[in-house]
């Protein structure tokens, strides 16, 4: 299918792994040009049949969970998918179909996992990624765990979708805990729950 093919064209050729975590202006607004209108049809359902084979699933995920984080970054509609993508990777991971696609490709269908708020998606995220991807996201995976764990929530998604954050979590934003998860790396062996308490510049 035309479509899948220009979804994981640009994902990984245009993108590639360089650009896929990080923040560029104009690739931004090339890929809202580019896939937002494709976006909003999946958003509709008209795109559901993707679900059905592991190529057209994985575009249908970097579409509904990925590329909103960077056509439409810093509003809600950059997770207002995210419930769609996590049923369509639910599906995927049944299937088997993460299993098929090889290298970095692999660790988009357990991304909605550790993007959803909920404890129970967060645990199959951890476990997907330490068991079929260890040498992916699974740093990641740990810490987003842990913030749910600490407050039910993403404290850093508060303000835009227009909900008060409590006093421990206002205090964790302001010591830095936006950075929690671009520094990951910088953790060494204290407890996650504990860097978290603390509001540690991470």
């Amino acid at each position: 299918m035309e479509q899948v093919a220009n979804v994981i064209g640009f994902w990984c050729e245009i993108m590639g792994p360089d650009r896929w975590f990080g923040a560029d202006v104009a690739l931004d607004e090339e890929m809202q040009r580019r896939f937002a209108q494709l976006w909003r049809k999946a958003r509709v359902g008209t795109l559901d049949e993707w679900r059905d084979t592991p190529q057209s699933a994985l575009a249908l995920i970097v579409l509904l969970d990925q590329m909103p984080r960077h056509m439409f970054r810093g509003t809600v509609d950059a997770w207002v998918a995210d419930a769609q993508a996590l049923e369509v990777a639910r599906h995927a991971v049944v299937q088997g179909y993460d299993l098929e696609m090889t290298g970095a490709l692999r660790q988009f269908f357990y991304f909605p996992f550790i993007h959803a708020e909920d404890p129970d998606a967060q645990s199959y995220g951890v476990a997907l990624f330490e068991t079929r991807m260890p040498e992916g996201a699974v740093l990641d995976a740990r810490l987003r765990q842990a913030v749910i764990a600490q407050f039910g929530r993403f404290p850093w998604r508060n303000e835009i979708v227009g909900r008060r954050s409590t006093e421990a979590e206002a205090r964790f934003l302001w010591n830095g805990g936006l950075d929690l998860l671009r520094r990951s790396e910088e953790i060494t062996d204290r407890p996650l729950q504990e860097a978290i308490l603390l509001g540690e510049r991470l």
